[in-house]
């Protein structure tokens, strides 16, 4: 199955803040045993979603489109340093979500000891496979689940939001390809104010 994933650990001044203020204690898991990650899924359109913008007094600003809107779906992990990993894949199907997670387990959090993943109550997230991996995974993975119509309460749904605004309103990519390295080119800069020895990244493609 093809896909990208890009595994960014750093953290700006704001996001430590809100962590700070959230969980109230520092936002450090990766300096003890234990990781806490918010998990979710979002799809960037080909289409692209139109928003206020910038344009000279007597014309009328014009986005092209794609007329068959296609989509690409990102997975993603934010845990409490900071650190981000998503994965661009072809669909959103429980497959992906698996290999997704698999990732987590193999690189992204291979030097915790246990993993607090905090899931909505999407389909996807409880078909029997997602059950059987989490059951067979149960001493590294622990589920909370989010209680339903609260995603405000899921950390990652902010950063879904900033990368929208940022990095697909108001322009066509012409293909899902390149509409995903706009999104991963993104979320690569996202902490660009951090300075460049706190920012590591790994790219897969």
């Amino acid at each position: 199955m093809s896909r990208r994933c890009i595994s960014v650990r750093a953290l700006s001044p704001f996001e430590r803040r809100v962590l700070d203020k959230q969980f109230r204690h520092p936002a450090d898991a990766r300096a003890g045993r234990n990781a806490f990650a918010f998990l979710d899924e979002a799809e960037f359109h080909l289409n692209p979603h139109l928003s206020r913008m910038w344009v000279l007094r007597g014309h009328r600003a014009t986005v092209d489109s794609a007329g068959q809107n296609r989509r690409g779906p990102v997975f993603g992990a934010l845990d409490t340093s900071g650190d981000l990993a998503c994965m661009v894949t072809g669909r959103k199907r429980s497959a992906e979500f698996l290999t997704f997670l698999e990732w987590l387990r193999d690189d992204v959090y291979a030097d915790q000891a246990h993993v607090f993943l905090f899931l909505d109550n999407g389909s996807i997230h409880k078909t029997k496979a997602v059950w059987a991996w989490l059951q067979t995974h149960k001493d590294h993975f622990s589920v909370i689940w989010n209680a339903p119509y609260t995603p405000n309460l899921n950390g990652i749904e902010r950063i879904w939001g900033q990368l929208k605004r940022a990095s697909i309103n108001n322009y066509y990519f012409k293909t899902v390809e390149n509409l995903e390295k706009a999104v991963l080119r993104r979320i690569k800069s996202y902490y660009r104010n951090h300075p460049p020895s706190a920012l590591q990244a790994k790219i897969w493609g």
